[in-house]
């Protein structure tokens, strides 16, 4: 993700993968708190203001879901985080990614925090303190919930944080012990970095060309839980038992390695 501020006052969005494009009027744009006074009942309702600027003309909405949620996303987080002295200039943010998107891999919540980190870096010029990661985390996860409605927050947290996380909703995250932390940016990668050695863990992620809508399934299981389906509450109880059973072994597994030498964890595409 790249962004630069321009001189023309318009918040501008480029998906270059997407062939897709906008171009909003920043004087067309609200102030949500914490920028301004007004609030939402949720984030989600940002798609309220959005479908406004739509039916006057101001604005085109995507009619697909995963392409109006990035919108969406973009325009909550510079309503909310962008205050009137930082809105003099335009905002132009170009988006690059290669990860399928309604695949069920964390495409929103990467595309979120980076979002969130950028906007926040911009939202504070000229200071040259960065936001914390705590910081972009939380407002990488109000933006989920402009996609999702109600996530775990689970995403979010392992793209911010990085590494191997145990995320439990309402807790703090637990990192595999010795995992190694994801290359910071700015920083090239050891030309070697592709080779394995007897420590990595390799994992083979396919992409099944299957939509997924998260947003969806999450409701789906929700009303399922609240009428109190003895089925999905037991499928969910296995889940939880696999991945601490599958964090327990990888936890293990990292104890045991040298203290000087840190776990890899490897993931290959398919």
């Amino acid at each position: 993700m790249f962004a630069k501020q321009i001189k023309s006052p318009i918040l501008s969005l480029k998906f270059k993968d997407l062939d897709l494009s906008f171009q909003i009027p920043i004087s067309d744009l609200i102030f949500l708190q914490p920028a301004g006074n007004r609030i939402l009942d949720h984030p989600g309702d940002v798609a309220e203001f959005a479908q406004s600027l739509h039916d006057s003309g101001k604005l085109n909405l995507p009619q697909d879901h995963s392409n109006a949620a990035a919108l969406l996303v973009a325009i909550y987080l510079y309503c909310s985080l962008v205050p009137s002295e930082a809105r003099s200039l335009g905002l132009d943010i170009t988006v690059r990614s290669s990860i399928p998107i309604g695949a069920g891999l964390g495409s929103s919540a990467a595309y979120s925090s980076a979002l969130a980190s950028i906007i926040l870096t911009i939202a504070s010029y000229p200071s040259a303190d960065l936001p914390s990661l705590q910081l972009v985390n939380e407002w990488a996860f109000k933006a989920e919930q402009v996609v999702h409605g109600t996530p775990s927050g689970v995403d979010n947290s392992t793209v911010v944080n990085g590494g191997f996380v145990k995320y439990v909703k309402g807790e703090s995250f637990e990192r595999l012990s010795n995992s190694a932390n994801p290359v910071p940016a700015g920083i090239s990668r050891d030309k070697d970095s592709h080779k394995t050695n007897s420590d990595d863990l390799m994992f083979i992620v396919v992409d099944s060309k299957v939509p997924k809508n998260t947003k969806a399934m999450v409701a789906s299981v929700s009303r399922k839980v609240a009428n109190n389906d003895e089925s999905v509450i037991q499928l969910i109880d296995e889940i939880g038992e696999i991945s601490n059973e599958l964090f327990q072994i990888l936890n293990d597994k990292s104890n045991q390695s040298s203290k000087n030498s840190k776990i890899s964890v490897r993931f290959f595409a398919l």
